[in-house]
């Protein structure tokens, strides 16, 4: 080894140290993840408790505080994701770091989706599962050795298109059919939880026919599937921070999906035996704030109606890149898409949180046309 090749082994021997403890960043956020979301609970309870300026004043700022810790996690989680995705050739524990990052964003999600399948097994045990999940991760973070080259990153096969053309086909389809309007129906809420039940029994009619529905949980699994795909393979190649928001949002919509579905059809339909409405996802009559398991529902989705709107933004900035649109108007299209999308969560989620225009009142030219399921 020469003099001059001194310097780039020592900043080589630093970013391994530093990644070594940036991929263990993400498992520590994680495990702090339940312990903000009580926080958050203590907050809102501290806010209907509050009787004078001064006790909201501290209501207010623990409330306040605990939110900022909980969309930390996937803000910090996202950070790792981004920065580990610019390595041009990482190591195997490198790229296990990067997929972990991954999960980490996807935390709302995945301990709502713990909670449930412990809810249905009669067990209060998803917070020591929790724990136990995200220290076995960090110690095999930190003790992983970084001297295992990864393999390098293939060209995209004619199949790898496809499954990419196909997912996104699969995806507009959804989105006409069933995304769309569903989320047009969670913005009804603002005006009230009432114009938002009957608009939801209108569009059940469409899509819980007998033919429409078995074709919306194919569309879905098809997504799940070819995602998993698409995913596995991003992760394994340096990319952007678009290509890092695409991966991200994915990853956290993939998980999102599965929890939602176990709620709605096994949770719900199943173990409930109740309709799976508005006051369904809320947590009525405790309400998302009010109970300490309906809490980690407020992130799980907000998060996931931004990140629906964010995943489509990349998806439509790379078709206008493929048919050679400028990069900034591919860019600027796709900000636009995500702060619209953001607008949009932000409605929904006073609303799931009890803000209403009208608390008890569908207008009566709206109610006359939508028909009972």
């Amino acid at each position: 080894m020469t003099h001059a090749d001194a310097p780039l082994v020592g900043a080589r021997s630093w970013f391994e140290v530093a990644s070594r403890y940036l991929g263990a960043a993400d498992a520590i956020a994680a495990l702090v993840y339940p312990l903000a979301l009580t926080a958050l609970y203590d907050g809102g309870q501290m806010l209907r408790a509050a009787g004078s300026w001064e006790t909201r004043l501290s209501a207010w700022s623990v409330t306040l505080g605990a939110a900022v810790l909980v969309y930390s996690v996937p803000v910090a989680s996202f950070w790792i994701i981004y920065r580990l995705g610019q390595l041009q050739q990482p190591c195997r524990a490198q790229l296990r770091a990067r997929a972990s990052a991954h999960l980490a964003f996807a935390s709302p999600p995945l301990f709502t989706a713990i909670g449930v399948l412990f809810y249905l097994l009669h067990s209060s045990s998803d917070y020591l599962v929790w724990s136990a999940l995200w220290l076995a991760i960090l110690f095999a973070t930190l003790f992983a050795r970084h001297d295992m080259p990864a393999a390098a990153a293939r060209k995209e096969s004619r199949a790898a298109e496809w499954v990419r053309s196909a997912h996104g086909v699969s995806a507009l389809t959804m989105l006409l059919v069933f995304l769309g309007p569903h989320i047009a129906n969670h913005l009804t809420a603002i005006w009230s939880a009432d114009l938002h039940k009957a608009v939801m029994n209108g569009l059940r009619v469409v899509y819980r026919s007998t033919l429409i529905q078995p074709a919306l949980v194919g569309l879905v699994s098809f997504q799940l599937v070819t995602g998993g795909a698409l995913l596995r393979t991003r992760l394994v190649g340096k990319t952007d921070f678009f290509g890092s928001l695409q991966t991200a949002s994915g990853a956290y919509l993939g998980i999102f999906v599965i929890s939602h579905l176990t709620a709605v059809f096994i949770l719900g339909r199943q173990a409930m035996q109740v309709d799976t409405n508005w006051d369904f996802a809320i947590g009525a009559p405790a309400g998302l704030v009010g109970d300490p398991w309906n809490v980690r529902l407020v992130p799980h989705y907000s998060l996931a109606v931004l990140l629906l709107f964010t995943h489509l933004a990349c998806g439509l900035r790379n078709v206008l890149l493929g048919r050679r649109i400028a990069v900034t108007t591919a860019t600027r299209t796709a900000a636009a898409v995500i702060i619209f999308g953001g607008a949009v969560a932000f409605t929904v989620t006073l609303a799931m949180l009890g803000v209403h225009f009208q608390a008890h009142e569908v207008p009566d030219a709206i109610a006359r046309t939508i028909p009972n399921p």
